[in-house]
């Protein structure tokens, strides 16, 4: 088992044309793969949040997938296993997650970017967030802790792009993830929250 007791593993992109440049890309993320469209260079790689983040001993991750094309950042529910931009277009996506690995194919470059933003009085967390390029549908919200099965809460219904929920969790710290799985593709896009609810400072 993999244990990530560090704060920061850098993915970086370098590009060489008559000269050589490099960009940190992700602060904190383990590199999956690398696409290369004419558009330019994609990276897919798997960011995490581990026990230590929610103040316990252990070596549990949670996992975010994210897809970065140039300054955007597409995150996915689950551990990007493989990604590819076939020469007939469009993208090849391996995910990995609770259902197990799913491949899925989208017919352009992964654009929808999910956000989620929560809010702690003590007793209730309010949950909001947007789905770009999205006017309707629902997004699930899920109860996460490293190690721990997840559990969905319930849906939240989208309105022009943007989702609202209220959660009243039995126990804290933990952190809250909201996916929205797009209709066509099936490709379940995701945001994680990052700063765990309820752990004080």
């Amino acid at each position: 088992m993999l244990s990530f007791d560090f704060e920061a593993a850098p993915v970086t992109l370098v590009e060489r044309h008559r000269f050589s440049s490099s960009e940190f890309v992700l602060d904190r993320a383990l590199t999956g793969a690398l696409a290369l469209p004419t558009t330019g260079p994609e990276v897919a790689a798997n960011q995490w949040i581990g026990e230590s983040d929610l103040g316990s001993f252990g070596d549990a991750e949670l996992w975010a997938g994210t897809i970065v094309r140039g300054r955007s950042k597409v995150e996915l529910d689950g551990w990007i296993s493989g990604f590819a931009a076939p020469p007939q277009g469009g993208r090849d996506l391996l995910l990995g997650g609770p259902a197990g690995l799913r491949w899925f194919h989208v017919p352009g470059p992964v654009t929808t970017q999910v956000s989620i933003e929560a809010s702690d009085d003590g007793v209730s967390v309010s949950l909001s967030g947007h789905v770009t390029g999205v006017a309707g549908g629902t997004v699930a919200i899920y109860r996460e802790r490293p190690g721990k099965p997840r559990t969905e809460i319930g849906q939240a219904p989208i309105t022009a792009g943007a989702y609202s929920f209220v959660d009243r969790p039995p126990t804290r710290p933990l952190v809250y993830r909201a996916v929205y799985t797009d209709r066509a593709t099936g490709v379940p896009y995701g945001a994680l929250l990052r700063k765990p609810v309820g752990l004080g400072g």
